[in-house]
């Protein structure tokens, strides 16, 4: 392995690669977020949220060596565009008291939806620019400088209130992008400072979604996508990623914006966690359905799922292991297979690989044989019970579901009127506190045995 390599079977999340470039595995899931259709995508940490929606951004599919073996740019009909919301949007824009700013509104949630989006749509033209700026200097996209010139010019004249943050009125995409930048940061402060009244007025007039609209169309109409097949119009896919810090208005500010989009825009908005509703929108009677967006769940992966990922990921790492000049030439289709866990290691599963690693490093105290007969004397390492539906949990622990339900130890008679196992919630804390000192569960978790000596 070359220097500083990653071990191939360490389960590492991808940014703490040490030379800084990310291996990426291109799967199932990511080809479904590159489609037209907006996508809600949520699981626990450390499920890939960030790898699948690097894998369609246009940052890795042009730079990342990993990804540019399995795709390249041309392979989609959108072009990526990555947001990384913390690195945009300030927690101060969460606490802002909007009833103090605008009293004499009736509702003033609807200024929120207003303002917010407003950041939203110039983060997405912001880093739209830098794209379309960048592709055309590595000659991933066409567009003639006049129109680059007169897009801007249209824009600016459309919207002149951005050309407050900027000491003149952009020009190119570049300029565009860092006048964006400066009035969002000034949204921020003004958040923060609690000067957001006096910002507001500076602000371009618009309706939510109506900037995005303009621009994406525009630039979708002028750019086109250099292709091994020729030239082709493309259209945008905002990647929106860590959206588990937002507030809920921020959250049904998105909603809206998911609700208001059309082609050439769409959307992935990615959070940590689930079962949340994410159907509110501020626009009357029209939450989102499923013919807005659909919604994924990378924890209810399936045992085939995972285990092809796992082999991916094995077979991407070793490939990586080697110096440049000793790796095969592969293609797309060979890169997941180039090891193949059945065949070299006659083991699939990576739960019994691993349970046969610890049973054969020290077969005198562990084996993973399964007769009873055969583990005498051993400490059975039993992969069979680390899987959906056969995990344990420590009394009172809070399991990452819907309402965040708590493991709590019952009676044998409370088993007949339980009907869920979310019964407790972490808002029944008191409750729970005083059940734990009752009669009926006095000595639980107790019994009178010892472990043998080995």
């Amino acid at each position: 392995m070359t220097p500083g390599a990653i071990n191939p079977f360490r389960p590492t999340r991808w940014e703490h690669h040490t030379d800084g470039r990310p291996l990426i595995w291109f799967t199932e899931e990511a080809e479904e977020l590159s489609a037209d259709k907006s996508t809600y995508i949520h699981g626990t940490r450390g499920t890939g949220k960030t790898t699948l929606l690097k894998g369609i951004c246009w940052e890795d599919l042009c730079h990342n060596e990993s990804l540019k073996l399995q795709r390249n740019l041309g392979d989609f009909k959108n072009i990526g565009i990555y947001v990384r919301f913390p690195d945009h949007i300030s927690a101060s824009m969460s606490f802002t008291d909007w009833t103090a700013i605008f009293p004499n509104v009736q509702n003033p949630e609807f200024e929120f939806y207003s303002f917010f989006s407003v950041a939203v749509e110039a983060i997405c033209i912001e880093r739209l620019s830098e794209a379309c700026h960048n592709l055309r200097e590595m000659r991933q996209i066409s567009i003639a400088a006049a129109q680059e010139l007169q897009l801007v010019a249209d824009f600016a004249t459309e919207f002149p209130a951005v050309s407050n943050f900027s000491p003149r009125p952009p020009a190119t995409f570049l300029d565009l992008a860092r006048c964006l930048r400066l009035m969002t940061s000034a949204m921020n402060r003004a958040c923060g400072r609690g000067t957001v009244g006096e910002l507001v007025d500076d602000l371009p007039v618009r309706e939510p979604y109506q900037m995005l609209a303009y621009f994406t169309e525009r630039v979708s109409a002028s750019i086109r996508l250099n292709t091994s097949v020729g030239q082709q119009t493309v259209g945008f896919k905002f990647c929106l990623d860590d959206c588990e810090v937002l507030s809920p208005l921020q959250r049904k500010s998105i909603n809206s914006l998911v609700r208001l989009s059309r082609a050439p825009c769409s959307w992935v908005v990615s959070s940590v966690g689930g079962g949340r509703d994410d159907s509110e929108t501020f626009i009357e009677s029209q939450p989102l359905t499923d013919a807005d967006r659909r919604v994924i769940s990378l924890d209810g992966r399936d045992e085939n799922e995972f285990r092809q990922l796992c082999q991916s990921v094995v077979s991407l790492r070793l490939i990586f292991s080697l110096p440049p000049e000793a790796r095969p030439y592969l293609s797309q289709t060979e890169v997941s297979s180039f090891f193949d866990l059945q065949q070299r290691l006659g083991r699939w599963d990576v739960n019994d690989m691993m349970a046969q690693a610890v049973a054969q490093s020290d077969p005198e105290h562990f084996t993973a044989a399964l007769p009873k007969a055969q583990r005498k004397g051993r400490i059975f390492v039993d992969y069979l019970r680390n899987q959906r539906g056969a995990t344990a949990v420590m009394p009172y622990g809070v399991r990452a579901r819907e309402s965040a339900p708590v493991a709590v130890p019952i009676t044998w008679k409370e088993m007949e009127t339980i009907d869920k196992p979310s019964h407790w919630t972490i808002r029944d804390g008191t409750e729970l506190v005083k059940r734990a000192g009752s009669k009926a569960l006095s000595g639980w978790g107790r019994a009178d045995q010892t472990l043998p000596d080995l």
